[in-house]
C-alpha cells in the first residue's frame, strides 16, 4: 500500500507544470519571423487561429484523452479508436513527420540566437560546428526523457519562465517605455491593417504559418494519467491553457 501510495504520488502532475508542458510544445520559436513580418495583423490571425484551432483541438484531446480506454497511446489511440487502426498510424506518422522537419528550424533558430548573443560566427555559418551543436542539445533533450514526466515538468518551468514569461514580461515593459517617451512607432495600428487581405494568396500562407504555431497542445493531454482526477481536471486545466 505505502508503494502505491509514493507511485501516485511521483505520479501526480500539477497546473504550473501541466500548463509548462502545453506551452513549450505550442510556443515553436520556428514561427516567429513569419509573425514579426505581420504588421499589426498579427493580433488578427492569432486571434482567428486561436478560434479556429486551438480552442476545438483543445477540447477535443481534453474530452478523448478522459475516455476510459484511451488514456494510453495519445493520437494514436484517439483516431484509431475513432476511425480505425490504419488512420491512427497515418496520424501518428504526419505528427513524426512534422516534428522531426519542425525541429530543424527551431534548433538553427536557437543556435542562431546563441551566435549572437556569444559573438561565435562559427555556430551559425559553419556546417560543421552548426550539426554538432544541433545534434547535441537534440539528443540532451531526448536523454532527459528517461527521467519521467517529473523531470521534463522541470525542464518545462524552467523554460517557461526564463524563456517565455521573462523576455515577455520585458518585452512589454520596454515597449512601455519606447511608447512613453514619444519615439515614433513604426507599425500601423488601424482597422485597415488589423484586417489582412485575403484576396492575396500570400496571407493565406502566412495564415497557415499561425495555425501551425498553435500545434501541440493535443500533445499534454496524454499525461491524462499523471493528473488527480483526470476526467474532472483536464478539460478544465486545458481550458486554463
Amino acid at each position: 500500500m505505502a508503494t502505491s501510495v509514493q507511485t501516485g504520488k511521483a505520479k501526480q502532475l500539477t497546473l504550473l507544470g501541466f500548463f509548462a508542458i502545453t506551452a513549450s510544445m505550442v510556443m515553436a520559436v520556428y514561427e516567429y519571423p513569419t509573425f514579426a513580418t505581420s504588421g499589426f495583423s498579427l493580433v488578427f490571425f492569432l486571434l482567428l487561429g486561436g478560434i479556429l484551432w486551438f480552442i476545438p483541438v483543445g477540447l477535443c484531446a481534453a474530452e478523448m484523452a478522459t475516455v476510459d480506454g484511451w488514456e494510453e497511446g495519445g493520437v494514436f489511440a484517439w483516431v484509431s479508436n475513432t476511425l480505425g487502426p490504419r488512420w491512427g498510424f497515418a496520424a501518428i506518422s504526419f505528427g513524426y513527420l512534422q516534428i522531426a522537419i519542425g525541429f530543424i528550424p527551431m534548433l538553427y533558430f536557437v543556435l542562431g540566437a546563441l551566435s549572437y548573443i556569444l559573438k561565435w560566427p562559427a555556430l551559425n555559418e559553419d556546417p560543421i560546428t552548426k550539426t554538432i551543436a544541433a545534434l547535441i542539445i537534440l539528443w540532451a533533450l531526448a536523454l532527459t526523457q528517461f527521467g519521467g514526466t517529473k523531470y521534463t515538468a522541470r525542464i518545462a518551468k524552467v523554460g517557461f519562465f526564463a524563456g517565455i514569461l521573462l523576455p515577455a514580461f520585458i518585452l512589454i515593459a520596454l515597449a512601455a517605455i519606447y511608447l512613453h517617451s514619444g519615439a515614433p512607432v513604426a507599425i500601423e495600428m488601424d482597422s485597415k491593417t488589423f484586417f489582412p487581405d485575403f484576396s492575396k494568396v500570400g496571407t493565406l500562407v502566412v495564415f497557415v504559418a499561425f495555425i501551425l504555431s498553435y500545434m501541440g497542445v493535443e500533445a499534454s493531454a496524454t499525461h491524462v494519467n499523471e493528473n488527480e482526477q483526470p476526467r474532472a481536471r483536464t478539460i478544465r486545466w486545458l481550458c486554463y491553457c
